[in-house]
């Protein structure tokens, strides 16, 4: 939950930078494997997705084959997955600020909820 936390926290202090990061338009020779870009890519998802090993390692849970989800599941879950990959947390480029004024008790809600599914005690 601290790497969450740490992400979130310089995302808001610094959107411009993270939306140039995560938002900024990637041309084909960017995707290439060898590429600069592409290589600190992989170095920045390998910190998350070592920890993400770790908790399956620690606190596995069931996962349905594909073909066992109700039809049409599949395709809805890859259709999101496109179009989160797309989006921006809403309060690093202060959308929501019409809505919200401090995101921080919402934000470590959901962090809590997902700690309750994984079976993780929260962080205080």
């Amino acid at each position: 939950m601290g790497a969450c936390r740490a992400m979130r926290a310089w995302a808001v202090s610094h959107p411009a930078e993270f939306e140039w990061i995560f938002a900024s338009p990637v041309s084909g020779t960017q995707h290439q494997p060898d590429s600069a870009r592409h290589q600190a890519g992989l170095r920045f998802e390998n910190v998350f997705i070592d920890m993400i090993v770790e908790v399956w390692n620690t606190r596995p849970f069931p996962v349905p084959e594909l073909d066992a989800l109700p039809q049409g599941l599949p395709e809805q879950l890859h259709a999101y997955s496109r179009l989160i990959d797309r989006r921006l947390p809403p309060e690093a480029v202060h959308q929501m600020d019409f809505v919200l004024t401090d995101m921080q008790p919402l934000y470590e809600q959901c962090l809590s909820e997902l700690s309750g599914m994984l079976g993780l005690a929260p962080e205080p």
